[in-house]
């Protein structure tokens, strides 16, 4: 009876990524990444063919790393996550509602992010090859 109960116990963290997908899971761990300032585990996934794109402009991988270091995050929620994976692509859309208490965030909450981040497998890994940050407030001056 022992064995089985730890057998069970061993299989529900397996069980409760089950719902999500892979894409989801990529963006989860990339964002819990962020929030803990692991740079260098970031840098390992990031292909060193890497874009951002975002209101400030274009960005290259060491430029999006660095920024990483200085950006405060403490709260955040995924939000509209939508995932088309491929067998060697995963394009993940989603919206990110930030909170904390930093001007910051305050501002970038107010503008309402939708990231489109594309992961490509190379050599049996995901990478984040790019990344696009969309703010509401580029929709309201097309709409204007």
């Amino acid at each position: 009876m022992k064995k089985y109960l730890l057998l069970i116990c061993l299989a529900l963290p397996i069980f409760a990524f089950a719902d999500s997908s892979r894409g989801e899971r990529l963006v989860k761990m990339l964002w819990k990444d962020i929030q803990a300032k692991r740079i260098k585990k970031i840098a390992h996934y990031t292909s060193d063919q890497f874009q951002l794109v975002n209101q400030e402009g274009i960005r290259t991988r060491t430029q999006f790393l660095k920024s990483l270091q200085n950006t405060p995050l403490s709260q955040y929620s995924l939000l509209n996550v939508q995932v088309t994976e491929g067998e060697k692509v995963i394009i993940v859309t989603y919206q990110v509602l930030l909170g904390g208490g930093a001007d910051v965030i305050k501002q970038l909450q107010k503008l309402n992010p939708t990231y489109i981040d594309v992961w490509k497998k190379h050599n049996h890994e995901w990478k984040l090859t790019a990344e696009a940050a969309i703010f509401a407030s580029a929709f309201a001056e097309e709409s204007a």
